[in-house]
């Protein structure tokens, strides 16, 4: 009895699962000096087809990151996660050689189907000598994969967290999200391709990672005519919380990520840059992987902030890379590998950072350019609002010179951003 006792002790944890249900595409991928304008035809650099969609682009990038690469040394801890893959490609060579390259990062497939006589999804990229990427997707198979194929229970083993996004028949990303609800299993949505939801979506969401243009659609504005500002931010966060939404994330490319939760903590996370872009595909797609592996390491002590870091982290060196699945690192690769996405011991990480920096890194408030007179310390996950915070803004205010002049009010998300 006591040995038995001793082995339930030292017995090591299951391992958290992340379900990712979503795409499976094969990326053609075209690499020009910029994108030829309407009847031209201009000559490509280079040209490389690969793995992608963006479901299993976001399946491995939570397994690559939850994994050293193969024949690396192991780390002083194991794998962080399991990861599967619930999709649908066809029955020709493109679907299988998708299946095959998930398989080899580790992602359990058994729930992919494929379907005869249909075509794989395809996604055919265009990435500027800048690394900015125009990227056009046909689906096929994908919009083949039905609410039947999920049925009453997420496939597989109970996950930890369910990750969606767009690139399905939207009946099918709907009836996920209701069967997840019933099981009480946490959902990320990522949104993308923007979509108008039922607002019953946003009810008891647990994560929510959208993109500038993405949170404009979302509340019903599509003007692109200037970047978000951190007032719009903070209330369009507010706008998806009083939705029902716990953790909401917008993602600003080069200048970082916003966040704002049910608690109305918010805060900034600017970007991070580990050398050149060179292509930009994937990266979102990274953070979010980087994301999912701090939720479900961290159930009792999840820190928003701390997850935007490590997704801000992993996604700068997507970018330093061509493709999308290929330009996604290992875990090892990442600072500290041995601490990344742990939470509680992120005090540890944040001072052996500083230590091997020689300054601080830690987020302040000066970073995140916040206006907020809150006695909150550094960690912007302490930044909190109430509801009086955001009330409406004037329709004018005075100029920041001080001269009395007025100017427009800055407007968010909901009414006109």
């Amino acid at each position: 009895m006591a040995a038995e006792a001793s082995q339930a002790e030292n017995a090591t944890p299951p391992l958290p699962q992340i379900t990712v249900i979503g795409s499976l595409n094969m990326d053609l991928t075209s690499y020009v000096s910029r994108v030829p304008r309407a009847g031209e035809t201009i000559m490509g650099d280079h040209f490389s087809t690969g793995t992608g969609g963006k479901g299993a682009n976001q399946a491995v990038a939570c397994s690559k990151l939850a994994h050293v690469s193969p024949g690396h040394a192991p780390l002083e801890r194991g794998p962080l996660a399991k990861v599967k893959m619930v999709g649908a490609v066809g029955g020709d060579f493109f679907g299988q050689e998708l299946i095959s390259a998930l398989e080899s990062q580790s992602v359990d497939c058994s729930n992919v189907k494929r379907i005869e006589g249909e075509s794989t999804g395809v996604a055919m990229i265009m990435v500027e000598s800048s690394g900015e990427n125009r990227i056009i997707v046909t689906l096929n198979a994908n919009k083949k994969l039905a609410p039947a194929d999920i049925g009453d229970t997420i496939p597989g083993d109970k996950p930890d967290l369910v990750i969606l996004q767009l690139e399905l028949d939207l009946k099918t990303v709907l009836h996920t999200i209701s069967v997840a609800k019933k099981q009480g299993v946490p959902i990320l949505l990522n949104p993308s391709p923007v979509r108008k939801l039922p607002e019953d979506v946003y009810q008891g969401l647990d994560h929510l990672i959208v993109n500038e243009m993405e949170c404009r659609m979302l509340l019903g504005h599509a003007n692109p005519a200037r970047e978000l500002t951190q007032e719009d931010m903070r209330k369009a966060g507010f706008s998806f919380v009083k939705k029902g939404v716990k953790n909401v994330v917008i993602t600003l490319g080069p200048r970082g990520a916003f966040y704002f939760n049910h608690q109305h903590e918010f805060g900034f996370v600017p970007a991070q840059f580990h050398g050149d872009v060179v292509d930009t595909t994937g990266a979102g797609d990274t953070f979010t992987g980087a994301y999912a592996l701090g939720v479900v390491r961290n159930k009792e002590n999840f820190n928003i902030a701390f997850a935007l870091e490590d997704g801000a982290h992993a996604a700068a060196w997507t970018v330093t890379a061509r493709g999308a699945l290929s330009s996604i690192p290992h875990l090892e690769r990442l600072t500290l590998p041995n601490l990344r996405f742990d939470h509680s011991r992120r005090d540890e990480l944040l001072a052996a950072i500083r230590a091997a920096k020689g300054d601080s890194i830690g987020i302040s408030k000066e970073d995140a350019a916040m206006s907020v007179d809150k006695d909150s310390g550094d960690s912007p996950s302490n930044w909190a609002l109430s509801e009086d915070d955001l009330d409406p803004v004037p329709e004018k205010r005075p100029s920041e010179n001080g001269d009395g002049d007025e100017r427009p009010a800055k407007r968010h998300c909901e009414d006109g951003a």
